[in-house]
């Protein structure tokens, strides 16, 4: 599960950040969106959003939106990216309301000050850290979905951040400064990557294989969706249990983890932290996702975001593919359906974020714990049934280069739209389709193949397993409460 949290007080610069922080259309579209001099604000601000990495975050798309809303034939245009921005935007929950009233006022034709939502200091897309959470159905124990978030127990200077990004061509001065960081673990310069493990079951050889998956990974990223990083080194962390990695959250990044925490990703410092003591390096490539499709897609929705996250995090790599193997989230899905939880395609498809804290947003559905596991776990397995049948690369692109409506339309109606578009069926239409398949697919057991789709022939042997490690206190933990 995606757990999103906002240092507001500790932000850094990244190497290709660090052009948007002084970008002239980044600036110049801040001064005259506060001077009310919105065509040039919308001017600098549709440049700036369109050619630039990391521009697709929720103040870019706050100004341009209000601005549209105060330009005559524009309301629908300006109304239709507000509401994006409000049910699919990463954002602090408290500068979502913002976006509610603004989006309520230009849907009004009221026109006063927008309420302000200020510059970043440093690019607010590099200030969150993304964890994910072992989970499954019915858990009232206080981990899985129950579990609290990730907390800043301690904001870093935003100087140490800056220290910990090199670029590539300075891979051995990354590789000594983290060894000097984190001494006593076995630190490995390769590619772009520099891995420090605590697990001792790890040696130098372990790392390579690593660091060469990763680095396959993220070039099937580039060849298959077109994702790029900046060009800077990677940091990876290794740890051989969940309570290793609640310790060294604290120590290295100053965040308070859960024992749930299977790995998370921080931009801050272009990291992912996880618990492995093998080489299954499943749970690294779901937050590699989430570090490479924010550079160009600040505002993906969640069911895309976390349902291709964790369709990674178990695959077969089948002619350079990655191709989704069945995992514990089948499991996690079966369970959610004896306790009574389902919800339909549409809703997973539409679902807003869902928040760290126990606040309601007006118009956004909230959901319980089995539901939530529910929507992340059919995210994954719509992502896997589009992949099986070649859609997903249109699929995502769709999303990603979507058109902004010139008329008013709901951020719901615009991603339903999309899908219907990209299967070219009506959406109950997909969503039989996807049931049927998905009665057969949660009952593959681990190591077989996921079925087929309807019309297409059975797939060969699965190819070389990429698995997933999950730590054997989760396995006994879900035992016991058997």
């Amino acid at each position: 599960m995606i757990r999103l949290l906002y240092l507001l007080a500790s932000l850094i610069t990244l190497p290709a950040a660090a052009q948007n922080l002084a970008h002239p259309d980044y600036i110049g579209g801040y001064q005259a969106w506060i001077a009310a001099r919105y065509p040039d604000a919308s001017s600098h601000l549709s440049s700036f959003r369109l050619s630039e990495t990391y521009a697709r975050n929720y103040e870019v798309d706050y100004w341009l939106g209000t601005s549209w809303c105060r330009m005559a034939g524009n309301e629908g245009a300006g109304a239709s990216l507000l509401d994006w921005a409000y049910r699919f935007g990463t954002m602090p929950e408290s500068e979502r309301g913002k976006f509610h009233g603004e989006l309520q006022a230009c849907r009004q034709n009221q026109h006063g000050t927008p309420r302000l939502i200020a510059i970043a200091t440093a690019p607010r897309a590099t200030s969150r850290v993304q964890a994910k959470i072992y989970y499954v159905a019915g858990q009232k124990d206080g981990f899985g979905l129950s579990a609290p978030p990730l907390r800043l127990l301690q904001p870093l200077p935003a100087e140490e951040y800056a220290r910990r990004v090199f670029a590539i061509a300075d891979l051995e001065k990354a590789r000594a400064a983290t060894q000097a960081r984190l001494t006593g673990a076995r630190v490995h310069a390769s590619g772009r990557f520099v891995i420090a493990s605590l697990s001792p079951q790890h040696q130098a050889k372990d790392l390579e294989s690593i660091a060469r998956r990763l680095s396959h990974f993220l070039a099937y990223l580039e060849r298959e969706y077109g994702m790029t990083l900046p060009d800077a080194v990677i940091t990876v962390y290794l740890v051989p249990t969940p309570n290793k990695l609640v310790d060294l959250a604290a120590k290295v990044h100053g965040i308070q983890a859960h024992p749930a925490t299977l790995g998370y990703a921080f931009q801050n410092d272009l990291s992912v932290t996880g618990v492995l003591t093998g080489t299954g390096a499943g749970t690294l490539l779901h937050e590699l996702f989430h570090l490479a499709v924010r550079a160009r897609f600040g505002d993906i929705p969640q069911f895309l975001d976390e349902g291709m996250a964790s369709l990674y995090e178990t695959t077969y790599l089948e002619n350079e593919q990655y191709v989704a193997a069945p995992n514990w989230r089948g499991k996690a899905l079966r369970a959610a359906r004896e306790v009574g939880a389902r919800v339909p395609l549409a809703a997973v498809i539409t679902a807003p974020w869902f928040p760290d804290e126990p606040v309601s947003q007006p118009d956004l559905p909230r959901m319980n714990e089995e539901n939530q596991a529910y929507v992340l776990s059919v995210a994954r397995y719509f992502m896997a049934w589009l992949q099986l049948q070649g859609k997903l690369p249109a699929f995502f692109a769709a999303f990603r280069d979507r058109p902004l409506p010139q008329t008013w339309m709901p951020a719901d109606q615009q991603a339903l739209n999309i899908v219907t578009q990209v299967m070219g069926m009506p959406m109950a239409e997909t969503e039989s389709r996807f049931e049927t398949w998905l009665a057969r697919a949660i009952q593959i057991k681990d190591g077989e193949s996921l079925p087929p789709a309807s019309g297409l022939a059975p797939r060969s042997q699965p190819g070389i397993p990429i698995p997933k490690e999950i730590p054997r206190e989760f396995i006994d933990r879900e035992s016991s409460a058997q």
